[in-house]
């Protein structure tokens, strides 16, 4: 397996920090007060604190210069340039757009006066939120390269947790173990009657997409690896006993033990009464 590609801040994942949205701020710091000091070229100046984060903050709005947002606890603050984005758009009527009359060139129609808030990256790109990480380092999400937990998985892992989502949709009722006994049993289910199976409050358009995603993807098959894996080890069977060593202490007693004077040899009675008896062989 190749060696992990070495990060400066650490292998955390986006679920692991936490998340700051940058507009919420901008919009606590756009009050007509300051909004009439910005217009009028003043800069303008807001100190705040995260509660949920532990974290003070300041926001700097130039009507000329850069703006900047300056985050973080001391010792580990960091600072990023802001920019914005008009938003502004024209008046709604019953939930359509006002379309433009014959003196929109004299006339202008009505808008909702709206600005958006992001953050620039290293990368120059425009970021939306901030993530502070377990060790309290505060950075976009590329700049701090996190991934998802979704990516640090293989392709067959998400396409199960993909169809285990999709099938708590369409089963809203269901217990989360009967959720994931029935994905784990039918990995090819879609529901093909389609009409009498929606949820009841889903729209037909995303029940369409869903009952496609289910049809079209159904689960990968898991590698002969994966399974040998997965299997229970078998236990090897009992060794058998070893035989015992050839000592004289391991000897049957029948060996070791005297014999009965029944099973005495009768020359050696001789030899101890007549010593020298036996020695010439007739």
């Amino acid at each position: 397996m190749p060696a992990r590609r070495p990060r400066e801040f650490g292998y955390f994942a986006v679920e692991d920090c936490t998340r700051i949205a940058v507009q919420p701020l901008f919009r606590q710091a756009a009050t007509p007060a300051n909004l009439a000091a910005i217009r009028a070229g003043q800069d303008v100046d807001v100190d705040g604190r995260l509660s949920d984060h532990r974290l003070e903050y300041r926001l700097h709005l130039s009507p000329n210069g850069e703006s900047w947002l300056h985050i973080g606890r001391p010792g580990t603050s960091a600072g990023f340039y802001l920019e914005f984005q008009n938003i502004s758009r024209p008046v709604r009527r019953n939930g359509r757009f006002v379309r433009p009359n014959l003196l929109h060139r004299v006339i202008e129609p009505r808008k909702l006066i709206g600005m958006r808030c992001f953050i620039r990256g290293l990368d120059n790109r425009r970021y939306a939120d901030l993530f502070v990480t377990p060790e309290g380092t505060v950075g976009c999400r590329r700049d701090l390269n996190l991934t998802y937990r979704s990516r640090q998985v293989g392709k067959r892992k998400r396409r199960e947790q993909r169809r285990l989502e999709l099938i708590r949709i369409a089963m809203p009722l269901a217990s989360e173990q009967y959720v994931t006994d029935f994905a784990r049993s039918h990995p090819a289910w879609w529901p093909e009657e389609q009409h009498h199976l929606r949820p009841k409050g889903l729209r037909r358009k995303v029940w369409a997409k869903l009952v496609d995603e289910l049809r079209f993807r159904p689960a990968l098959p898991v590698p002969a690896r994966a399974k040998a894996a997965a299997a229970p080890a078998v236990p090897a069977p009992p060794a058998p006993p070893s035989a015992p060593a050839t000592s004289p202490q391991s000897l049957p007693r029948a060996l070791t033990a005297e014999k009965p004077h029944y099973m005495a040899d009768p020359l050696d009675e001789i030899r101890q009464i007549f010593p020298d008896v036996l020695k010439y062989r007739l």
